[in-house]
Parts: C-alpha cells; structure tokens; sequence
C-alpha cells in the first residue's frame, strides 16, 4: 500500500489477513485503485496492451497470497467482462466502454460479506500479479526525497516570515466591531470589575471592549476614545495578575502558584482568559511568565525543565539546598528522615542506596513542586487561554509567542523612542511646518546623542 513516495507491505496483527473488509476501512472515504503489473485476463474483442493499463492508472495496490502461485494463463479460470470481482465487500464492477481502447472497474460496496479466505477469482487475480511486482530503485526514491524537502524548506522560509503581530492580527479578525461589552471599572479593584465583566451572561470575547472608569467623571470609551481606556484598563489588569496571589516568584519570572481560595473562586480559568483578551484586543502582553510556565503552557507539563531557580518557598528552597550539599550517603539520609514529612507529601519519601540517588531526588521535588502541586491551577489557566483560540495559536508558534509571555530585557535605541511618537505636523507650506521640521532634526540629534553615552 503507499506509504508517502514508497509501497510498503500492510504490518498486520497475528491471525489477520488483508482482506475487503480491512481493505474498506482504511479507504472507506477515498476512491481505490487497482492497477496489476500486467494484464489479468484479456477479452476476445479487447486489444488492450499491458502499458496501456499502466498509464492509466493513478496507485498502485500490491497484494500477495500466503500460497504458492502460479503465473500460468491455463490454469486461471476466464472472468468474463460482465462478472463483477469481488474483494471483501468491495465489488469492482466492470464498465464496458464502446471502444476497445480501455476497460476500466468501478469500485462499490458489496451488499455480502465475503467468509475467510479468497473466492476463486480473487485468488486468480493474485495468482498473475504477485510474480510481476515492480520495487522502484533507490534513485527513484532518492529525487523524491530531494522534491519532498524542498518542498519542506519552502513551507519553513514562509513560516519564517510570520510575526507576533501578525498572528494578533489574524486573532483579531473575530472582534465584532459593531456589539460591544462594558466593563464598569474601579482603578482601585481592577480583579473585581473584571471578573464580574467575564461572568455577566451577556459577555462574548468576540465582542469590542466598552470601559467606563467609575471613579472618574466622564464617559465610556464609545462616546469619548476609542481605544484609550480599554488600553490602560488592559495595562493595569496585567500589572495587577503580575502582583496577584495566583502567580509566585520573582518580578519577571512567575511561575504558578497552589491557592485554595484562587481554585474555589475559579480565578485561574479568569486569569487566562485574561491574558488571552489583553494580547488580541490590543493590550498589555504579559511578558511576568517564566520559561518553565510557559513551557507547560504550550506543551506537555511533564517535560518541562525544572531548576531550582524557580523554587520561590525559601523553606523548600533550604532544604533542596542542604540535599544538593550533601557529600555522604549517612548525611543524605539523616536529612531525608529531618525533611520526611514534606518528601511524603511530595511523593518522595525513599530510601535512598547510594549517593548517586541524590540527583534524581531532587529532580523529583524540584518538579513536584513547581508542576505536580500545580496541576489544576495550570488546567484552568490553559482552559481560559483557549479564549479566542489564543492556546491553540501558542501551541502552533511557540517561538513567536515566547516574546509576548517571556521577559527579555533589551537596550532602548533610538528607534525603540522614535517608534513611539507619532508627529502630527501642521499644514503643509505653512510657516509652523518649517519650523517643526527644524525642531525635529534637534530632537533626533539628541536621540541620538543620548544613546552614545
């Protein structure tokens, strides 16, 4: 059967044959061909050549039968061109053309299972091909390789020339422009004007965002700006999650934390819905995220990379660090029985044979506590990430994302501040244009004065 540019023999199991009934599953919704090495059987009024068959023909289907077999014309039994062949319970109908250039079969699904074994004609039908399989050479495979991969690395350079900005873009497509969702806002308790933003029934992410700041006189962004207060609204719901008991570690490098109070309030699922609104309705990356959060976030949790930089608890911190130190096998395990109440909770608790064992223990507790503890917490997370299908893009490019989520610190350059200022000049050929054009060359002078220092 192919397999890719190759014609690989079907692996069955123990006591299986490939007979119609397999043969229909794996092209239940596709069309089979079938296409001998030579020319089966020939009809008295048919001058059909074997190479005419061979052009015709798309893929290429070898079958073997477990018996020996013959390649002899006489002892085949004639199949006449208005018997249907039958394999399985598929039925390969023959359709009679009104010239004698081609005869081609139509394949159907039989009515009537075939029992074990072959009936006549199929058994015929292998008899004459088996002996006449044609096995491509290795150059043959070798230029479809060369064609596959080239194929491949034309699929990488155009991946290459996509950017955060313009996966963002691709997600915000979904925002409904025309339907809004209002979110009466208190600087001073952004959590809980959001939270009951999320949960209003009438809430849709696909909707645009409509903030009115209620300890402030005025309007809602719709009859004033548009744009300006969902932006800051964005801005401090991101710096308040950076700072929020749902997140542990250091500024810049947070990892997630087990808060009973934060599961039961389902704050988790809010908080990642959170952070998928802010990227795709043009607000606040949260780039607080450390590498091992993120990579549990876009892949498997079980595989990330633990390291006792991200321990945040200074108690487990301590007692990882008097493990790590230990130079003999008795100190070992004097402190395996001194810390054997947090090892058993952890999962941990062993006895421990030789000093060698000491590395693995302290893999073992390093991820326990920076993703087994925090298994629902990081559930809920990703099920709020989904929002918009923001999860599901993270997993596709997770190198591109990387730069919204991780914080990476980078030197500011003139063309970081030029970036962001937007010069409205005056009218053109007016004197106040003049003299805004002079005053911009000092200003970027000054730029860039400021960076050479």
């Amino acid at each position: 059967m192919p397999c890719h540019n190759k014609l690989v023999q079907p692996l069955l199991m123990d006591k299986q044959s490939l007979s119609g009934l397999i043969i229909s599953k794996l092209f239940k919704q596709n069309s089979v061909y079938l296409q001998p090495s030579r020319q089966i059987l020939q009809h008295p009024d048919s001058q059909v050549s074997d190479k005419g068959i061979e052009e015709k023909m798309d893929m290429v289907m070898w079958l073997e039968s477990e018996e020996p077999l013959s390649n002899n014309f006489a002892e085949t039994e004639y199949l006449s061109s208005s018997d249907p062949l039958k394999i399985g319970n598929i039925t390969a109908n023959p359709i009679s053309a009104n010239t004698t250039e081609e005869h081609t079969f139509q394949i159907s699904p039989s009515p009537t299972l075939i029992s074990e074994g072959f009936d006549d004609h199929y058994r015929c039908y292998t008899e004459l091909l088996v002996d006449n399989v044609h096995i491509p050479d290795d150059e043959e495979f070798d230029t479809s390789n060369i064609d596959i991969a080239e194929q491949n690395e034309a699929h990488e350079s155009e991946s290459d020339d996509i950017t955060l900005k313009d996966l963002l873009s691709n997600l915000a497509l979904q925002i409904d422009s025309e339907k809004t969702c209002k979110f009466n806002i208190n600087r001073r308790n952004i959590w809980d004007g959001a939270r009951r933003a999320f949960l209003r029934k009438t809430y849709k992410a696909t909707n645009r965002i409509s903030v009115m700041f209620t300890d402030s006189s005025g309007n809602s962004e719709g009859a004033v700006d548009f744009g300006g207060p969902t932006r800051e609204f964005l801005r401090l719901l991101m710096h308040h999650l950076q700072h929020t008991k749902l997140f542990e570690g250091p500024e810049n490098r947070k990892t997630l934390s087990c808060d009973a109070q934060g599961m039961q309030n389902d704050d988790y699922y809010h908080a990642g819905q959170a952070l998928a609104v802010s990227l795709v309705h043009g607000g606040t990356a949260p780039n607080f995220v450390s590498p091992v959060l993120y990579q549990c976030l876009v892949s498997d949790a079980k595989n990330a990379n633990c390291s006792l930089v991200d321990v945040v608890d200074p108690d487990t911190r301590d007692m990882l660090q008097e493990i790590e130190d230990a130079s003999s096998l008795e100190t070992l395990q004097g402190l395996i029985q001194k810390h054997s109440t947090i090892l058993s909770v952890a999962g941990c608790f062993r006895p421990l044979k030789s000093l060698n064992d000491k590395k693995e223990l302290l893999e073992d507790i390093i991820n326990w506590y920076i993703v087994g503890r925090t298994v629902p917490s990081l559930v809920r997370l990703k099920e709020g990430l989904k929002t918009l299908g923001v999860l599901q893009a993270m997993e596709i490019h997770k190198q591109l994302f990387e730069e919204a989520f991780i914080w990476v610190e980078h030197a500011i350059t003139t063309d970081i501040i030029n970036g962001m200022f937007n010069i409205q000049f005056s009218s053109s050929g007016s004197n106040h244009r003049l003299q805004e054009e002079h005053i911009i060359g000092y200003w970027r002078d000054y730029l860039q004065d400021s960076e050479g220092k």
